[in-house]
């Protein structure tokens, strides 16, 4: 259960997070397009989100023993 809360969560976190940042992004290029390679240092921290629950998900995974 806990392998899925990290994946489905920062998952969906990552998701909400690159379109939210894809917002700004699209009305940062709009008011000054020469800012538009800063504006998107947060859609790749955004994508790393979901990374780090891919990789939250297999700690967990390692961690759990049979018998």
């Amino acid at each position: 259960m806990g392998i899925a809360a990290a994946l489905i969560f920062c998952n969906f976190g990552a998701s909400y997070g690159t379109a939210r940042a894809g917002a700004g992004l699209a009305n940062l290029c709009v008011v000054d397009s020469t800012k538009t390679f800063k504006g998107l240092i947060p859609v790749v921290m955004a994508g790393i989100l979901g990374i780090y629950g891919l990789i939250v998900a297999v700690v967990i995974n390692s961690n759990i023993k049979g018998k």
